[in-house]
């Protein structure tokens, strides 16, 4: 594994590009703070549909009527238990590198990057052990994770160095470099 994300690095490398830093989110299944709200709207979907389902079963009512709550319980099952195991599937291959020219995710079965120039907010967030996330782009109350692995067309929405490790020495390294690009752009008449 190791060797192979090696070489999707030097891949993934212009000709005169060097790595200033690279590293990876933690592994495993945790907690984040959109599921102070998340959790408790999962709970409640499920229980309705297995309600339905119940409902819907024990009353006689006709099989489409069962069938019908079917996709609104795994639906409930998702967004109670998949979404943490796809999202710590999805971490478990996701790379960060930050180069002297831009930024560079590499996931699972792609490689993005993110021009320094067009980064146009630049917030971290950070714990008590050092780890944090660095976000690239305005967030909203409920930042949606997901669009980190899908083909977003916002070169800035869904892009984080999410729980990396001594997050405040990364985000210094990123400023610096974003900072460094403004001074060199021609100022607008």
């Amino acid at each position: 594994m190791e060797d192979s994300y090696n070489q999707a690095v030097r891949n993934a490398l212009q000709p005169g590009e060097y790595v200033l830093w690279e590293g990876a989110p933690k592994k495993g299944m945790r907690l984040q703070k959109s599921d102070a709200f998340l959790l408790p709207f999962s709970l409640f979907w499920l229980g309705f549909a297995l309600f339905w389902e119940y409902m819907a079963i024990a009353g006689g009512a006709p099989i489409f009527m069962a069938l019908f709550g079917l996709p609104f319980v795994l639906i409930g099952v998702y967004l109670l238990f998949g979404r943490f195991i796809t999202r710590a599937r999805n971490l478990s291959s996701t790379h960060y590198v930050v180069t002297d020219q831009r930024l560079l995710f590499l996931y699972r079965k792609n490689t993005q990057f993110l021009l320094y120039q067009n980064i146009e907010t630049l917030e971290k967030e950070q714990s008590k052990d050092g780890r944090g996330t660095i976000y690239f782009f305005p967030r909203n109350f409920y930042y949606n994770r997901a669009a980190s692995y899908r083909g977003n067309t916002n070169p800035l929405q869904g892009r984080a160095f999410e729980d990396i490790e001594d997050v405040e020495r990364v985000y210094r390294l990123i400023e610096g470099k974003v900072l460094e690009v403004s001074r060199m752009e021609p100022a607008d008449s």
